[in-house]
């Protein structure tokens, strides 16, 4: 009977682990950052993520929000080499406070992004009163 409840043990486990959801790890910049100087904003996953990047243009909707839009021009969406990560390429604004979120994003394995992930950074000196 031990073996039995140890044997349900482990799978409900095993089951468990396999079921977490898709979520944000890490940013570059990090939530926070302050006199940012980079031309890429990278958003590392726990899972390796898809998307079309080959098809990226300013008209079609992107998984992801970048306030003030009108102070960013995204030059590329590329996933990393290992597929953990989304790397937006672009020109940010000088001495601009930017919050971007995260709205959606899909695991190669079907999982979906759990919530929206939020992180806020400025290419100013100091951060302003959002960041």
């Amino acid at each position: 009977m031990k073996k039995l409840i140890l044997f349900f043990l482990f799978i409900g486990i095993g089951a468990g682990l396999s079921a977490q959801n898709l979520f944000v790890t890490s940013t570059s910049p990090a939530h926070g950052a302050e006199d940012v100087d980079q031309d890429s904003i990278m958003i590392t996953f726990n899972k390796k993520i898809t998307f079309d990047d080959s098809s990226f243009t300013e008209e079609l909707p992107i998984p992801f929000l970048i306030l003030p839009f009108d102070s960013i021009q995204i030059t590329q969406l590329r996933l990393s080499d290992d597929s953990l990560s989304m790397i937006i390429d672009g020109n940010l604004a000088d001495n601009t406070d930017f919050t971007f979120i995260v709205l959606d994003a899909q695991a190669q394995d079907g999982d979906k992004l759990g919530a929206p992930y939020l992180f806020r950074f400025t290419t100013n000196a100091t951060a302003g009163q959002f960041v």
